[in-house]
């Protein structure tokens, strides 16, 4: 089948960091030229539209684009997802390679490899750089027309509307997205222009190479830079994607929504470092149906939730809307479910929850479903039986079929008292009682599937079910195996693995939370930045550009009272 193809270079004149670099001349001709030539080696597209702004500035791309026969649009200068949208009507087109004006490097050879990929794989929405390994400044990105039409109409935040296929990466659950990668990673080459240092770099690429190879390519540029090393650390000290770091910063007004807070002073203050750490939230709410509950002095505003069931999803989308709530984390295993079931609704507002989707969440919370799901894969989870006889003999372990349950759990009980145990259980399961070394295992399962980082850490003292001192430990193979687990489950955000290694050394997992745990902060400390990264995402910021970093010491961790004097009008 013959598909119509045509890409939309978006250009302006008023860059914020370099004014007027698309006229900038570049060999005699304006930036934007050298571009425009380049794009048009391409075999596969069809139609090249400029989409410009109605400024009067950008009157002068206008002109450009008539002496060089290039079809020219002026639309809105900020919403740019409108201008495309509008753009697109001129050649009615299947699909849209989408180009910026700050790429005169672009390959023409990379732009017909992408489009070709896109179109093999039948995806949505197709980029270079979602997973960079291109060098910067050789974006390309196409997606069906009917999809700009989605967005166009359902992106809400300012920045998807700034930076057009945003709203697209923000919504992997909706869209079918394709990511096409070159072997080799080159992604440390700066080669766009935002800044006059990359001017000076382009400028003298064109100067090296033009003149023998009009159309040279990537692997020309790569051999220059091995010739002339020097060329790499003119730019070197400039990060990738700075301008949309940058807008979502600037249009901040976004705050964040913590629910079930309850007592959760450590949870609540990890979630204020990671909002500091991120600068991209201004306001900390919390939630509890208790409106005495001790987390309420600890938070920016408190709303007097409702029980979760009873809690209508209209009546949180209202409150997020009044409060610009832009993400929430619970931290109760009982209101999972709802979250999960809402994850669309929710992030057709604009809101981003750190839940994972209903299946992984009904997999975790019910013991013998997690049981039965892994164990048939090979993962070493530790039996679970609804009848004692089903396990070969004891000890045994009693507990709540259902969610977490460490105050009613049976420990290294005899046959009868198991029995006798179970009986004030609604749901209980067997567990055969194994002796050994208890660890968690704190990981963060990024929007990509995969998990960007895990900390293991060791109780050293358990005070009711909870842990008092943690201590973090290495131990690569059982995280490993968790981010496995995590993976093959569909987790998102923040889990909590609970395992033993028996005295013979072999691994049992227990069981997996997918919140923040009481101990989770001392994991947040060494490295798994959870809240951090979540608040990243939720911003629509790749987390490529974010590594894990564990901490070269290992740490310890101790819960302890603390008072607070609040001076209160009211008392």
């Amino acid at each position: 089948m013959q598909f119509v193809i045509s890409a939309i270079l978006q250009a302006r004149i008023s860059s914020s960091r370099l004014p007027g670099k698309v006229l900038a001349p570049i060999l005699g001709r304006p930036m934007l030229a050298r571009q425009i030539e380049r794009i048009r080696a391409s075999r596969l597209i069809d139609h090249l539209i400029v989409a410009t702004s109605m400024s009067p500035d950008d009157s002068a791309i206008e002109k450009l684009c008539l002496e060089y026969g290039v079809p020219c649009f002026r639309g809105s200068l900020h919403d740019v997802l409108d201008r495309y949208h509008e753009a697109a009507k001129m050649f009615p087109a299947d699909h849209i390679v989408r180009l910026t004006g700050d790429c005169p490097l672009i390959d023409p050879e990379i732009i017909d490899q992408v489009i070709s990929f896109h179109l093999a794989g039948g995806f949505d929405y197709t980029g270079n750089a979602i997973h960079p390994t291109f060098p910067d400044g050789l974006d390309v990105e196409i997606f069906r027309s009917n999809v700009l039409e989605t967005i166009w109409h359902d992106a809400l935040l300012p920045a998807e509307r700034e930076h057009v296929t945003l709203h697209v990466c923000n919504h992997p659950e909706i869209f079918n997205i394709g990511s096409y990668k070159n072997p080799v990673d080159h992604s440390r080459f700066r080669w766009t222009v935002d800044e006059p240092e990359d001017f000076e770099v382009v400028s003298r690429i064109f100067e090296k190479l033009y003149p023998a190879n009009k159309l040279f390519h990537m692997r020309d540029v790569l051999e220059l830079f091995a010739k002339n090393p020097e060329l790499e650390k003119i730019n070197c000290k400039f990060q990738r994607n700075e301008g949309l770091t940058g807008s979502l910063l600037k249009n901040n007004t976004n705050n964040v929504l913590v629910t079930s807070i309850s007592s959760k002073v450590p949870a609540i203050r990890a979630v204020r470092a990671g909002m500091l750490k991120s600068s991209l939230a201004l306001e900390l709410h919390g939630a509890d149906s208790n409106p005495g509950c001790i987390g309420r002095y600890f938070v920016d505003k408190f709303w007097h939730m409702p029980p979760i069931d009873t809690l209508q999803i209209d009546d949180l989308v209202d409150y997020c809307r009044k409060n610009n709530i832009f993400s929430i984390i619970p931290t109760r295993d009982g209101e999972l479910p709802f979250f999960a079931n809402n994850i669309q609704n929710l992030r057709k507002h604009g809101v981003s929850v750190m839940v994972s989707g209903s299946a992984a969440v009904q997999c975790t919370i019910d013991k013998l479903q997690f049981y039965s799901s892994l164990s048939t894969q090979g993962f070493p989870v530790i039996p679970t039986c609804l009848d004692i006889d089903d396990i070969s003999s004891g000890p045994y372990v009693v507990k709540d079929r259902f969610g977490a349950g460490s105050k009613t759990i049976g420990l290294a009980l005899d046959r009868n008292a198991a029995l006798n145990h179970a009986r004030h259980l609604q749901n209980p399961v067997f567990q055969p009682y194994i002796e050994g070394q208890e660890l968690s295992i704190d990981l963060y399962v990024d929007r990509s599937g995969k998990t960007k980082g895990a900390v293991s850490r060791i109780r050293l003292l358990v005070v009711s079910g909870e842990s008092q001192i943690t201590a973090t430990c290495r131990n690569d193979g059982l995280e490993l195996l968790c981010s496995q687990i995590a993976e093959y489950i569909g987790i998102y955000g923040h889990a909590v693995f609970q395992a033993i290694i028996g005295r013979d050394g072999h691994v049992h997992i227990i069981e997996c939370n997918l919140r923040m745990g009481g101990a989770s902060n001392l994991g947040i400390k060494v490295g798994v930045d959870s809240v951090y990264w979540f608040l990243l995402e939720s911003s629509g910021i790749d987390l490529s550009q974010y590594p894990f970093i564990r901490s070269p010491q290992e740490a310890k961790q101790i819960r302890y009272p603390e008072d607070m004097v609040v001076y209160d009008p009211c008392f």
